[in-house]
């Protein structure tokens, strides 16, 4: 705000004189800094990433008031966020259980509660669950009553592994007399790893009838 004050001198024996200043009181304007990274940039199908927001206020003397983070990926399919997995910590204190939390399969918003100096951190960690192979961009945001919206984002890219069966065929003996039984095993594996075999079919055939 502004503050003037005014002084004023005399005497019995001479006339007053006064003179005043005015000065201005301006609060800093509080900045937000949010920085998004996952823990890859490449995953397979069937994996999970796992995220990390962290967030500061880097300018001195100021505060921003009312902290809430929100984070949004482009596509709505393939993805998962695993809700149960958002924690929130501040000055490394759990205070999840004290936010709001709205989520959603590819969105959360966050409503801290809490005030940022320059001295405060705040960092939110999630998991997501990859089903389908593309390329994921998700945007990560701060804002406060008193600051502008910061945001920051994220690429990560999905792939398919092709897996490889391998199968191999023993019988207990290689000669049997008329009337045996022969004991056959069949051994089967995938062979490639990181990749997944999926509804597995086994057939078995002799070329003779």
């Amino acid at each position: 705000g502004t503050y003037k004050n005014t002084s004023i001198s005399g005497s019995d024996n001479t006339l007053t004189d006064e003179d005043s200043n005015t000065v201005i009181v301006e609060e800093e304007t509080p900045v937000l800094k949010i920085k998004k990274k996952s823990d890859k940039k490449e995953y397979n199908v069937g994996d999970t990433g796992v995220y990390t927001l962290d967030v500061s206020q880097i300018r001195k003397n100021a505060t921003a008031k009312n902290v809430v983070i929100s984070d949004a990926f482009e596509q709505k399919e393939g993805l998962s966020i695993d809700v149960a997995s958002i924690k929130v910590f501040f000055n490394e204190e759990d205070i999840t259980s004290s936010c709001k939390i709205t989520p959603d399969a590819a969105t959360f918003k966050i409503e801290t509660g809490k005030d940022m100096t320059e001295a405060d951190k705040i960092k939110v960690t999630y998991n997501v669950a990859f089903t389908a192979e593309g390329q994921y961009v998700n945007t990560a945001v701060a804002d406060a009553d008193n600051t502008d919206e910061v945001d920051d984002d994220n690429t990560v890219t999905v792939k398919e592994i092709t897996p490889v069966p391998d199968i191999k065929k023993v019988s207990d003996k290689k000669e049997y007399k008329v009337g045996d039984t022969g004991v056959y095993i069949l051994d089967i594996a995938q062979t490639v790893a990181g990749a997944t075999a999926r509804n597995v079919v086994i057939t078995d055939a002799f070329e003779q009838k």
